[in-house]
């Protein structure tokens, strides 16, 4: 018969404490604080990230109500303005959309970066659909916000934005040279 060595208990008791109290502190974090905004906010920006605009729309929804009822008013306004994108062709109209966006541009709220940023990007998505000259502009703004910022994988989005837009303004332009030569 082996005997077990005092130390070797101590080791093994001192560990399944550690095992315990671990899983007990993440269920009372769970419990205080179940779906924090910032939670919510992160994982409907990975969903709008993949273009899951639909599906990251209740996540964006829920993290406004708790960022206003924190009276934490800039987040609140990045959440909301996420929400576009899933309403995009709603009864509203994007024309209405974007001056809804350059008013909210105004909003002491937006002086905040990230949501200065993120007032921008949704604005940008919106005018390429509506007039490339005000979205080459919005992507440019983004592009130099981010680069600020860091957000290298946003500002690579914004600089085929850019592109996209001047593609469609040049095709515009050939359209109308077409068009008044005389045949």
């Amino acid at each position: 018969m082996r005997i077990v060595s005092l130390p070797t208990i101590r080791i093994a008791a001192g560990s399944l404490l550690v095992v315990v109290l671990a899983m007990v502190g993440c269920q009372v974090l769970l419990w205080r604080n179940p779906v924090s905004p910032d939670a919510l906010l992160a994982r409907a920006d990975e969903m709008s990230w993949l273009n899951s605009w639909i599906e990251a729309e209740p996540l964006y929804k829920q993290a406004e109500v708790q960022f206003t009822q924190r009276h934490q008013l800039s987040k609140a306004l990045y959440a909301r303005v996420s929400e576009m994108p899933a309403h995009s062709e709603s009864s509203i109209g994007i024309p209405a959309q974007i001056a809804l966006l350059n008013h909210d541009l105004t909003l002491p709220e937006a002086k905040e970066s990230e949501t200065r940023l993120r007032i921008l990007t949704i604005l940008g998505m919106l005018e390429v659909n509506y007039d490339s000259a005000l979205a080459q502009r919005t992507w440019e703004e983004v592009e130099s916000l981010t680069l600020h910022q860091h957000h290298f994988l946003l500002a690579s989005r914004a600089i085929g934005e850019q592109g996209i837009a001047a593609f469609l303004l040049d095709d515009m332009r050939r359209r109308k040279r077409r068009l008044s030569k005389p045949g």
